[in-house]
C-alpha cells in the first residue's frame, strides 16, 4: 500500500468513528428530549392556589421541536456519511451488511421521533383546556405546533429517501 491508499483509509476510518459519535449524540438528545419533556410537563400541570405554571405546557411542545431538530440533523449526517461510504467501500462484507441495513430498516424508527411530540402536543393542549383557556391564540398554537411536527417529519422523510435511492 502506498501513503495515498493509507490516507484513504485513515479517512474512512475516521468517517466511520464519525458515524458512531453521530449516533452517539443523537441517542443523548432522544434522552434529552425525554427528560426535558416529562419534567416540563409535570411541572406544567402544577396549579395551586396563588401558582398556575401552565404556561410553561405552551413552551414544551416547542422544546420537543428544538430537540427534534437535533435528532434530524444527526439523523441526516449518519445518512450523508453511510451514502458515501457505501459508494466507496473496498470490503466485499461491509458493502453486503449496507445493502442488508437499506433493505431491512427498521420502520418504527422515523415515527418515534414524531409521535412523541404530536403526543406531547395533544397533552398540553388537553391540559390547557381543562383549565379553560380558550382562545384563538390556543387555536393557532396548536396548529402552528402540530404543523411544525408534521413538516419536520415529512422533511426528514424526504431526507431518507433521498439518501436510500442514492
Amino acid at each position: 500500500m502506498d501513503k495515498q491508499d493509507d490516507h484513504e483509509q485513515e479517512f474512512l476510518k475516521h468517517l466511520r468513528e464519525e458515524i458512531i459519535k453521530t449516533q452517539d449524540l443523537r441517542a443523548e438528545y432522544v434522552f434529552r428530549k425525554l427528560t426535558f419533556v416529562i419534567s416540563l410537563l409535570g411541572l406544567g400541570s402544577i396549579q395551586a392556589d396563588r401558582v398556575d405554571f401552565t404556561v410553561i405546557l405552551y413552551i414544551v411542545p416547542a422544546i420537543a421541536l428544538a430537540f427534534d431538530l437535533y435528532i434530524v440533523a444527526g439523523d441526516y449526517c449518519v445518512k450523508r456519511i453511510g451514502c458515501f461510504l457505501k459508494g466507496n467501500s473496498v470490503s466485499k462484507k461491509e458493502k453486503k451488511w449496507q445493502e442488508y441495513v437499506n433493505i431491512t430498516r427498521n420502520p418504527f424508527t422515523p415515527l418515534a421521533m414524531p409521535l412523541l411530540t404530536v403526543t406531547v402536543i395533544i397533552i398540553c393542549t388537553f391540559i390547557i383546556l381543562t383549565r379553560e383557556y380558550n382562545s384563538i391564540f390556543l387555536v393557532l398554537w396548536f396548529l402552528l405546533t402540530f404543523g411544525a411536527s408534521v413538516k419536520l417529519y415529512l422533511r426528514n422523510k424526504e431526507f431518507r429517501e433521498q439518501f436510500e435511492n442514492e
